[in-house]
């Protein structure tokens, strides 16, 4: 686990209000520009050999949008979390990775939690489709939760004022 402690390429991740010693761990690449050598460059390989260059454009211009999603998910959780407005921030999944949630921002005091999906324009968010996912993370963890079901997007991304 030398790339996990050591040089902080890779993470691990949990489910939000998955028990410490859980086997439900995702593993995912932590430094962006590794991230995206091994989504594009490794992976079409072939053709940066064969200087095929144009292909490859239009693959990472085609799928660029969903490897970036994920980006933007992880950006939006730690701006939750630095906000300091929540007890815990995470994102939730079912074993299988079935029903997943892209954030999941709990105050455990004040008994609130927001259910949120993201996604590049936040009007392509379907709520409806975000509650009837998240029903069984409510019934086993935010029964007695006052929930606000949000849609994330782009233009939820704060930018520091850099004066």
């Amino acid at each position: 686990m030398r790339l996990e402690r050591v040089y902080g390429i890779i993470n691990r991740r949990r489910a939000i209000f998955s028990k410490e010693n859980t086997t439900e761990i995702r593993f995912y690449i932590a430094d962006p520009f590794f991230c995206f050598w091994f989504r594009f460059i490794f992976k079409y390989q072939e053709m940066v050999e064969a200087n095929n260059l144009p292909a490859l454009r239009e693959l990472v211009d085609r799928d660029f949008q969903t490897f970036a999603g994920l980006s933007l998910e992880s950006i939006l959780r730690e701006q939750l979390r630095e906000s300091g407005a929540y007890t815990r921030v995470g994102n939730y999944w079912k074993k299988g990775n079935q029903s997943e949630i892209d954030i999941v921002a709990v105050h455990e005091i004040n008994r609130t939690a927001i259910i949120g999906e993201v996604k590049w324009q936040r009007s392509r968010v379907n709520l409806a489709k975000l509650e009837l996912k998240a029903t069984k993370l409510i019934k086993n963890h935010l029964a007695d939760y006052q929930i606000e079901f949000r849609a994330f997007g782009l233009e939820d991304v704060m930018i520091a004022n850099e004066d």
